[in-house]
Parts: structure tokens; C-alpha cells; sequence
């Protein structure tokens, strides 16, 4: 946006990011699509793109047509009929089986009651012949949101054709169906603790079983039956079974640390290293913090995992972990790299985030974690003046909103 107002944008590029959806978590990060078409106003390339953008929107490729969709939308909204109308298009004719929502949120933002109505019966007939599915209530949820529990209740009440009311059964069926009694974190716990500590040594002995409750009967156990486990871990030879043990401890402290346990995280075995790295990142210890120090001298990455610094911190760790850092050629690698780093300094109030929190918020191909990493700035009152004006702009909503005076 910084570029396309001050006239430096690369319009080549820019266009392939319009057709390409670039995000690198595509589980939690923003769709796109309506901030793209932000910089295409700044820029004034909406006519110069429409083509390309209407060719792609007619031949959808899976990984970026939902980004597509909303770019459709805000051409459409600008009133260009043709976008409308291909977006009912992909709304009724559904060409990616795997993401039959497609085009369903635009055409409700654009039309309202009757756009969620002509989803409805689409939907409500493909029913007569499958049961109600995951993405049936994704179209209920976005309508709910954009129009009213009650406006979307009275408009499936009022329909009158048959399509309309199977969608309305169905839903009605599946709400009654899925209704949670109590409070369901209560009840997970509860049903944690009814399993004996004797079921869980079974299932992570036996060389059959894929039982998978042991980090969440883990959470919820006892004492007694913890050290138990702990136990049956420091016994075990098998690293099949040793794996599985430290399952139970990946969400929750060991009963105690001991010299075996930590040796497991140079394991032969990569399944049990990662898995030991992981449950010893749960504890405070001289012991833990004697490893991550090791691991921190072989430099990073390496064979350190910044985790086992956050319960294990001392003044100065962000500076050594600065001073020993190197970029990484696997970005997924990167990425977690500087997830821990941001955590670290989250649980650590006095840490120096001025110089780490820069490199994470600048080097982390993730907007979601990068929002992290700008808040933490902001909360410390280090955030320096150009990430302030950078943010405003970012791709992430959430971000744009950090520094907006109250």
C-alpha cells in the first residue's frame, strides 16, 4: 500500500498476487482479497486488471479462489454485472467439490436475504441425496453473521418450495444434535480422569494401538498417576513406547526432572528427540536450562529449540540468541524459529524485545504471528516509528488496528 501511493509499486508482481494467494499459514491467516483490492484503488490498476482477474475467476485453481472470489465481489460491488454473475455462476454450478462454499459469503454481501435464499435451495436440494455436511453450516454461520439470526430463521420459516424447507430441517436437526450440555472443557476433563492410569501404560505399550487420548488424559492426571507414567517412560527401552509416553507430558509438567529424561532429547531416535524437546519446553529446571544453553552454542537453528528457553530464561538470552541466530533455507523451520522467539519474549516481561522482536516481526513469513510480534513491540513502547506506519497497512486486519489512537 506504501508503495502503491507513492507510486513505487511493481505492477507485474502485484498483479500475480492478486491471482495467487500468497499467504504462508493458510490456516489462520486472512483471506486477502479485499485488502488487495484496497492497493488496486491507491494504485489505480482496477481496469488494467479486470481481464486477468475475470479470466482467473473463470478457470479456479482450489489454492487461490477464494481470494479471487473477493476480488470478484468488490468488482461486482463497483457494479460490474459480469462479476455478479459469475459468482452466482460458481455459487450454483460449485466447480472445486472440495470447497463447495465457494462464491456463497460474496453473493450474501452483495444481495442479502435473497442471495442467502438462493444458496439455501441450492444446498437444500443437493440434500435430498447426502446428509448435512460441515460446509452446510459454514453458509449458516456467514449468513448469521451478516444478517441476523432472526432475519435468517424468518427467511427459511417463509420459504415456502421444498428445497428451502430440507435446509431448514436439516439445520434445525443438526443444531438439537450437536448442542453441548454443560460445559464441554468440564466434561473432556472429567472423562480424562475416568480412564485409569493402567489403560493409558497399555495403550502406549501396546504395538497395536493408536489411542488417542495421552496428552489429554495427560492435562487432567493426578499426581500419583503421573509419576506412575513417569516411570513406566524412564523404563522403557522401545523408542516406539518411549514416544508415547512423552505424549502425556506434551501439555503438562513433569513430576520431576531427572538427568534420563533430559538425555532422551539426543536420542537416536528423531521421534523421541522432537517429542522429549517438546515436553521439557513444559518445565523450569537447572537441568532443562543447562540444555537449552548447550543447544544454544551450536547456534541457530541447529539442534536448538528456542522452547525450552521460555520457563527457562535469564536476563540476556535474547541478545545470545540474536548474536548466535542465521537465517534459515526452510521457512517452515523459520517459522517456528521465530514463533518461540516471540513467545519467549511474551512470557518474560523483562526481556529486551527492541532488537528480537524487530527481526521476528520482520523476518516471519506468517501475518498472523507477525501481529504477535507488532503487539508485543506496541505493549513494550518500542515499536520503532517506520513498523508503526508499516502496520497500519498490513495485510492482516488486526494488525492495522495496533496503533490506531483509542
Amino acid at each position: 500500500m506504501i508503495w502503491a501511493t507513492t507510486g513505487h509499486l511493481d505492477e507485474a508482481t502485484f498483479l500475480e498476487a492478486c491471482l495467487h494467494d500468497w499467504r504462508f499459514e493458510l490456516s489462520v491467516e486472512e483471506y486477502r482479497g479485499d485488502w488487495l483490492w484496497q492497493i488496486m484503488q491507491a494504485a489505480h490498476t482496477e481496469d488494467q486488471f479486470r481481464a486477468a482477474i475475470f479470466e482467473a475467476l473463470n478457470h479456479l485453481a482450489e489454492d487461490d479462489a477464494a481470494q479471487l472470489c473477493q476480488i470478484g465481489f468488490q468488482y461486482a460491488m463497483a457494479g460490474d454485472n459480469a462479476f455478479r454473475s459469475r459468482l452466482y455462476q460458481i455459487v450454483e454450478e460449485k466447480p472445486l467439490a472440495d470447497v463447495r462454499y465457494l462464491g456463497e459469503e460474496e453473493i450474501v454481501r452483495l444481495d442479502g436475504n435473497e442471495a442467502f435464499l438462493f444458496a439455501a435451495r441450492l444446498r437444500g436440494r443437493q440434500l435430498e441425496n447426502r446428509d448435512w455436511e460441515w460446509d452446510d453450516s459454514v453458509l449458516m454461520d456467514e449468513s448469521v453473521k451478516r444478517l441476523g439470526e432472526d432475519r435468517v430463521r424468518q427467511s427459511l420459516e417463509a420459504a415456502s418450495d421444498q428445497a428451502a424447507r430440507r435446509f431448514r430441517e436439516a439445520w434445525i436437526k443438526t443444531n438439537k444434535e450437536s448442542e453441548p450440555v454443560g460445559n464441554p472443557g468440564s466434561v473432556h476433563a472429567d472423562k480424562m480422569r475416568q480412564i485409569p492410569v493402567a489403560d493409558i501404560t497399555a495403550a502406549a505399550e501396546s504395538p497395536e494401538s493408536k489411542y488417542p487420548y495421552l496428552r489429554g488424559w495427560g492435562r487432567w492426571a493426578n499426581d500419583i498417576d503421573l509419576e506412575t507414567v513417569l516411570e513406566r517412560l524412564l523404563s522403557a527401552q522401545e523408542p516406539r513406547i518411549i514416544a508415547n509416553y512423552l505424549k502425556v507430558f506434551s501439555g503438562r509438567e513433569f513430576p520431576r526432572i531427572v538427568p534420563e529424561l533430559v538425555s532422551l532429547s539426543q536420542h537416536a531416535d528423531p521421534e523421541v528427540r522432537r517429542r522429549a524437546i517438546s515436553a521439557l519446553e513444559n518445565s523450569s529446571h537447572p537441568l532443562v536450562r543447562k540444555l537449552a544453553e548447550d543447544e544454544l552454542k551450536k547456534g541457530v537453528p541447529g539442534g536448538l529449540a528456542l522452547g525450552l528457553l521460555v520457563k527457562n530464561y535469564i536476563d540476556g538470552d535474547e541478545q545470545r540468541i540474536m548474536d548466535s541466530a542465521a537465517l534459515s533455507d526452510d521457512a517452515e523451520e523459520q517459522h517456528w524459529l521465530l514463533k518461540d522467539a516471540i513467545k519467549i519474549l511474551e512470557e518474560n516481561p523483562k526481556a529486551d524485545c527492541s532488537q528480537l522482536g524487530v527481526a521476528a516481526y520482520v523476518l516471519i513469513p506468517c501475518s498472523f504471528c507477525r501481529h504477535f510480534a507488532a503487539k508485543l513491540l506496541r505493549d513494550r513502547q518500542v515499536a520503532p516509528r517506520w513498523l508503526i506506519e508499516e502496520c497500519r497497512f498490513d495485510s492482516e486486519p488486526d494488525t492495522r488496528k495496533l496503533f490506531i489512537e483509542p
